[in-house]
């Protein structure tokens, strides 16, 4: 019936290293939310008389991708 049995918290990073790697891993955690973009080449847009579409031709991989906006 000890508390902690006699440990410090591991809450608390208490090397350097695992300062740097807890920093790094936060890191790498931004990186996945923030590290969607993408170049294209090509834009092009369609107005119709109900909606717009968009088309976006990726300088990657060439694959169009398309958004269509209706409106009233």
């Amino acid at each position: 019936s000890t508390l902690n049995s006699g440990r410090a918290p591991r809450s608390i990073p208490s090397t350097r290293r695992e300062i740097a790697s807890s920093a790094s891993k936060e890191e790498l955690d931004v990186n996945k939310v923030r590290g969607i973009h993408k170049a294209y080449k090509d834009i092009f847009v369609r107005f119709y008389f109900c909606f717009a579409q968009i088309i976006l031709c990726s300088t990657i991989n060439g694959i169009k991708n398309t958004i269509s906006a209706g409106f009233s």
